[in-house]
């Protein structure tokens, strides 16, 4: 019994334990899936056993694409140049391997060896980027840039037109499989702008009469300006005139809020309070197991007084069967 209270104790610990991690990845990975081919009836196959749990499949075969696979990322919105990098877990091929990545033009769901007919749309007409292996063949890279847009990262994975038939797996991807670049803030200054007043030509020189009542305070004075609180028209500003463009609001997370809090301390006072319950409860006396069913009528016979029966000198305890008279 002590041995359990040992054991949720550890089972606490484990649980408080996370709690001191590094904060996340700016790239959330949503959900990623996979489907192929073999899968078209309404009965689950088991996948095949080249593929790891919660890992993906792409495969080619001479009619074309065996298997597809896709992925969906959430990202910082200053997060720029997402480069997906996809470890494998085995190859079978026998001619020239290539794959490549295309954004996913219909919804889908993150499904382990999904029906056929559910695979989501590749719009390689839009952007393809092409993948490229490493050296030892221990993975592949995407460079996603072309695909990646308003802080979403929707993208298939399939076999290039060009591939030979091949079959090929991928260990379970995480939010650490994309690595994106921190975008520098702008600064809203012109680049042209000298500080030092080195350009005395094109100094501002107030015109005549600007301070004695001939010109208005707040009155534009550079021309094509529209003044303060009017809003800019195609003629001031092209980009005024574009339709504006609006993005979900389940495609962000917004802007990563810091987060000072250490969590250590509370995770300490949680750890030793779980040590101490666990004393606690190991001091306590043990009761004694109560039998049930067969096992407590056995109990009771055995610890029962034997039947003293017979006359004079056979007046003695009787155990066992009763002695055979032939």
């Amino acid at each position: 019994m002590r041995g359990h209270h040992l054991l949720g104790a550890l089972l606490i610990i484990g649980g408080v334990l996370p709690s001191w991690t590094a904060p996340g990845e700016a790239a959330q990975l949503n959900t990623a899936g996979w489907w192929w081919r073999a899968q078209t009836g309404t009965v689950a196959l088991p996948p095949p056993p080249h593929v790891p749990a919660n890992g993906l499949s792409v495969g080619n075969a001479p009619d074309g694409p065996s298997a597809v696979a896709a992925l969906r990322f959430a990202l910082d919105v200053d997060e720029i140049d997402p480069v997906l990098t996809l470890t494998t877990a085995e190859e079978f091929a026998s001619g020239a391997v290539g794959l490549v990545a295309c954004p996913s033009g219909s919804p889908w769901f993150g499904i382990q060896a999904g029906n056929w007919d559910d695979r989501p749309e590749a719009k390689c007409d839009a952007a393809t980027v092409i993948g490229v292996t490493s050296p030892d063949g221990t993975g592949w890279t995407f460079p996603l840039s072309a695909v990646y847009s308003d802080g979403l990262l929707d993208v298939v994975i399939l076999p290039a037109p060009d591939s030979d038939p091949f079959e090929m797996s991928f260990e379970p991807p995480t939010a650490a499989s994309l690595r994106t670049t921190s975008a520098s803030p702008a600064t809203g200054l012109d680049s042209d702008f000298d500080s030092t007043g080195s350009g005395a030509e094109e100094s501002f020189v107030p015109p005549s009469g600007a301070f004695d009542g001939g010109v208005a305070f707040g009155a534009p004075l550079v021309p094509g300006v529209p003044a303060f609180g009017e809003p800019p028209t195609a003629a001031d500003d092209p980009a005024a005139a574009a339709p504006r463009r609006f993005v979900p609001i389940a495609q962000g997370r917004g802007p990563a809020v810091e987060d000072t809090t250490d969590p250590r301390p509370l995770a300490l006072v949680v750890l030793l309070a779980a040590l101490v319950v666990a004393a606690m409860l190991g001091r306590e006396p043990l009761p004694v197991p109560r039998l049930l069913g067969p096992m407590a009528a056995r109990r009771e016979m055995a610890s029962a007084e034997p039947e003293v029966r017979g006359l004079g000198r056979f007046r003695r305890p009787r155990r066992g069967e009763a002695p055979s008279l032939h």
